[in-house]
């Protein structure tokens, strides 16, 4: 669910507890999306649009009333004095928020010129789509999206809103006063698509008239991972790739490289040029990974997030015993 701000916050001040290095500073306004329930002390987990992560104290928080049974308004997100047993909080009135991504450029309406959804027998083309679609708030792997109902059909004749994603049902509201939606479980790295709203009627959905591009290109993840081994008795992992490739995202946005032993980070090469990195014996050995053989993954970092994994490579412990030179332990292999 989605939660706004009712005040600023900050740990080192706000707090009641010992150790606030765990929740997250809020500024008035700020949206956040919450994760499961509140736990005894009264905090939630919530990640705010940039991406950070923490505990946040639920009586500083107002959820979006993306289901309420009103049409939602400014003032519906008018702040009512709180009171905290642990803290005084002052009465404030939220501001509309208006910030906009510049990244999201792309996500203004658009008249339908792709290539159709391929369309439901339902649909009826007499029955008009909403307009004025847009992106609201957008989080980790979920967005906030409203519209504006069409003015063709009687609000009484409208039964709800069915809310696409390239085709796939990703969220439905009921009724004529619902005019935003909260559409959850979205890859965005994984490229571009298409978000489009429909009006439900008895006589069925309406086309798609209006459509967002969400999402963005996907990051390219190494090729050709290999791995093999170095040294004299302590040996080290030897991981060798080639660099991600450029026709998707541009080299100015990659930061580097994660490798995974067993989906455990065993190490993070912060230069986007570098193509191979040494692991010794010991670094493995704290992963703590009974897995054997093992499997090494690698994948690419950008300003945008991370790639998908490459394909996994297998290498076993008694390659990391073996006192070898690279040449003869030079291995390569693919985990089903």
């Amino acid at each position: 669910a989605v939660f706004v701000a009712k005040f600023d916050y900050n740990p080192e001040s706000d707090s009641p507890n010992d150790n606030p290095t765990a929740e997250l500073c809020l500024k008035r306004g700020e949206y956040v999306y919450v994760y499961g329930d509140q736990n005894e002390d009264g905090f939630v987990e919530g990640e705010t649009e940039s991406g950070r992560k923490g505990l946040v104290p639920s009586n500083f928080i107002d959820r979006v009333p993306v289901d309420s049974p009103s049409p939602v308004s400014d003032d519906e997100l008018t702040v009512k004095r709180v009171y905290s047993p642990a803290y005084q909080l002052n009465s404030v009135e939220l501001e509309t928020v208006e910030e906009e991504d510049e990244d999201r450029s792309e996500t203004s309406p658009q008249k339908d010129t792709l290539s159709p959804t391929p369309q439901d027998p339902k649909l009826d083309s007499m029955v008009s789509a909403p307009s004025e679609l847009k992106v609201e708030r957008e989080f980790a792997r979920s967005l906030l999206v409203k519209w504006t109902p069409p003015t063709s059909v009687p609000a009484k004749a409208i039964r709800g809103y069915h809310v696409y994603v390239d085709g796939e049902l990703k969220a439905k509201t009921a009724g004529n006063v619902k005019h935003r939606a909260l559409v959850e479980g979205l890859d965005f790295l994984s490229g571009k698509m298409k978000l489009t709203v429909r009006t439900v009627t008895d006589e069925g959905e309406s086309n798609d008239s209006e459509f967002l591009l969400i999402g963005k290109a996907p990051i390219p993840p190494p090729a050709d991972v290999n791995v093999g081994v170095s040294g004299d008795g302590q040996c080290a992992l030897d991981v060798v790739w080639k660099r991600a490739s450029q026709s998707s995202c541009p080299e100015s946005k990659l930061t580097g490289y994660k490798v995974y032993i067993d989906d455990v980070t065993a190490s993070h090469v912060n230069d986007p040029t570098t193509t191979s990195v040494s692991i010794d014996q010991f670094t493995i050995s704290t992963l703590y990974t009974t897995a054997n053989p093992h499997r090494l993954r690698v994948t690419t970092t950008s300003v945008d997030g991370e790639s998908r994994p490459s394909a996994p490579v297998a290498f076993s412990d008694d390659m990391l015993r073996a006192e070898a030179a690279p040449s003869e332990s030079a291995a390569k292999g693919e985990v089903p």
